[in-house]
Formats: C-alpha cells, structure tokens, sequence
C-alpha cells in the first residue's frame, strides 16, 4: 500500500519517502524530514482525504479551498506531484525551519543561546524575594 503512493509521487529534485503515522500515510522527504502530504482514510472505503503541510500555521491543510480531497491512493500520487502548495516548505524554505527542528534545505540553523548562570540568577532573584515576602505576610 506504501509503495503504490510512493511510486505514485515524482517530483524533479525531491526525494519522498512514506510511512505509516498515527492513523494514516505522511509523505516526508527522507534528506530533512520536511512533510509533504497527509493522507487520512475515509472509514468504510478504500478512500483517502489528502492535505498539505503549512509551515505558517504550523497544522495540516485542506488540499482545495472548499474542503477535503478524497481520492484513492492511486490518484493521490499524481494529485501530490502536481500540486504546488504540498512543496512550498521544500522550494520555498530559505531561512526557515522544519517544525520538527531539523534544518530546511538552504535555510539557516538558528543558533541557540544559553542563559548564563547570572541571567538565571536575575530571573529568579524577584521571585524568591517575593515568595519571602509573601511567607512573612502570612506568618501570624
């Protein structure tokens, strides 16, 4: 079932792999990990409703405007390869990152800053002076 759906997917410069997730098929490319396409089956057939990752709104897509595409996993490859909004976080990624944390082709790792032991220090200076205070009050 995996096969026919990667088979099913070409797209020039992009290698896709598919797993099984939770309870449906994501398309992934294997290089970063950045999602293609989800595909949920439709209870009681052999239908899938097919979406695309929106790295801007961080969630799953509906693939038309008016709602879920439904199709087979035969059609679904096709459908995939020749949609443009299922490889906007793979062509258009510059300086963004997956939402998994591993790095966009050509983006830019962010770097990630510690904080100091002072810093901390700083942070939790008022929270304790306050908790004190607020232990004196209570006292009788």
């Amino acid at each position: 079932m995996l096969e026919i759906l990667a088979k099913g997917i070409t797209r020039r410069r992009h290698k896709v792999a598919v797993a099984r997730a939770m309870l449906g098929i994501t398309a992934y490319e294997p290089d970063t990990g950045a999602p293609i396409a989800r595909l949920n089956p439709v209870p009681g057939t052999d239908q899938f409703t097919v979406r695309w990752w929106s790295g801007f709104r961080r969630r799953w897509m509906q693939a038309e405007a008016l709602g879920d595409v439904v199709m087979t996993l035969e059609e679904a490859g096709p459908f995939i390869s020749a949609g443009d909004e299922f490889w906007i976080e793979l062509e258009g990624s510059a300086g963004r990152r997956h939402p998994l944390g591993r790095p966009h082709p050509g983006g830019n790792r962010p770097r990630k800053v510690a904080k100091s032991s002072v810093a901390k220090k700083m942070h939790i200076a008022p929270l304790e002076r306050r908790l004190r205070e607020h232990l004196a009050d209570r006292r009788p």
